[in-house]
């Protein structure tokens, strides 16, 4: 029988094993609860990482390497408003010295923090979710919001992220909610569970609500933005299924309609596993339209009341653009105001620097119009 080394009552572990840099042990594991941590197998490692906290205070350090002799330590130090700053540590010296920042051009002192926020969803199950407040918010001046999903396997923690304190410096607070799906937390609910995709949707919704009780948020200023596939997918859900909660949504390589998707997979079934996987998890669109008509963005568009941007790029499956386009005419069609904005060279995403400038352009822009924030 093997020995447990560690467990976590809470948490599946979502992270990864650490070896000793000379020996190749194993001697401790780094990971995400609802922010970073390590543990250490040995009382040598531990000591090392008490030694290491006391010189970068208010920083989450890990350890990412020694020298020979134990003596000279390579460390990451960060937090939510700072990205990782590598570093040496002369533990004899007692001295250390950064070499190596991430992300110099940001300024740590102009960044917001970032807290933990819990909350039940409708069935019972507790989530974690990201809140980042901007300056100046009170009950008094309650701040515009931005839900900002993640993708279908992903898990939103406690530390920096651009996206977050972009919209933070424009005057938005950021909600990022996880809900059943999310790598960490799956053993709350059953299996299937992980495949239940409006049910996601409304782990979302509930996130947004229980935010809305703090009194901190302008409840007639919330937008959705989706920069993954099923971000985009879970954003399009909110603005179908939930028109009155939102002002407008913003959406990048969306899944428009799992059941279209799944069949436009099945000519690539050969090159990849999703037309086998999601047939199977999923089940089979022509065997059960009406399950995937109840999930889908696209056949409740016409239930859409508030303005949309869609952005993709022109080098994704033919058939998805053209329900991009399919939603953005029936939206139009109602008289909103429905954007689309596309990227050459790009598919399921942007990779290119420029088009993601622009894209965060447009999108300050579209939330701008239609939210009324400010910078503060």
């Amino acid at each position: 029988m093997l020995d447990t080394l560690w467990e976590d009552a809470a948490y599946d572990f979502n992270g990864w094993l650490y070896r000793d840099s000379v020996t190749n042990a194993v001697v401790g594991a780094m990971g995400y609860r609802n922010g970073p941590y390590s543990v250490w197998f040995t009382e040598g490692y531990r000591s090392l990482q008490k030694a290491i906290d006391k010189l970068f205070p208010g920083q989450v350090v890990r350890i990412r390497g020694t020298n020979a002799a134990g003596k000279l330590v390579l460390i990451g130090s960060f937090s939510d408003r700072q990205p990782e700053i590598y570093s040496w540590v002369d533990l004899e010296k007692k001295t250390a010295g950064a070499f190596r920042n991430s992300r110099p051009w940001i300024d740590a002192q102009r960044m917001q923090p970032m807290s933990i926020m819990k909350f039940k969803t409708r069935d019972g199950k507790s989530f974690d979710a990201c809140v980042t407040l901007p300056k100046g918010v009170s009950k008094q001046t309650p701040a515009p919001l931005v839900v900002l999903p993640h993708g279908r396997v992903g898990h939103d923690a406690w530390g920096f992220t651009e996206e977050v304190q972009f919209l933070a410096s424009r005057g938005y607070a950021v909600l990022q909610p996880n809900f059943r799906g999310s790598s960490g937390q799956r053993w709350m609910y059953p299996t299937s569970d992980e495949w239940e995709f409006f049910k996601m949707h409304e782990d979302v919704t509930d996130a947004v609500k229980t935010l809305f009780a703090t009194g901190l948020i302008d409840r007639n200023r919330v937008a959705i933005v989706g920069t993954t596939d099923f971000g985009g997918y879970l954003a399009l859900c909110g603005v179908a299924f939930e028109p009155q909660l939102y002002r407008c949504a913003v959406t990048q390589s969306a899944v428009y309609d799992w059941g279209e998707l799944i069949q436009d997979q099945e000519y690539f079934k050969y090159q990849g596993n999703f037309f086998s996987r999601y047939s199977i998890k999923l089940g089979d669109p022509k065997k059960n339209p009406e399950k995937f008509a109840a999930m889908s963005p696209l056949k409740h568009a016409r239930d859409i009341r508030v303005p949309v941007l869609v952005s993709y790029g022109e080098y994704e499956i033919s058939s998805q653009i053209g329900l991009a386009k399919e939603i953005v005419s029936t939206v139009r069609s109602k008289g909103l105001e429905a954007e689309t904005l596309s990227f050459r060279d790009e598919r399921s995403g942007l990779n290119y620097f420029d088009h993601k400038i622009e894209f965060y352009q447009k999108m300050e822009s579209f939330l701008a119009k239609n939210m009324g924030a400010t910078a503060p």
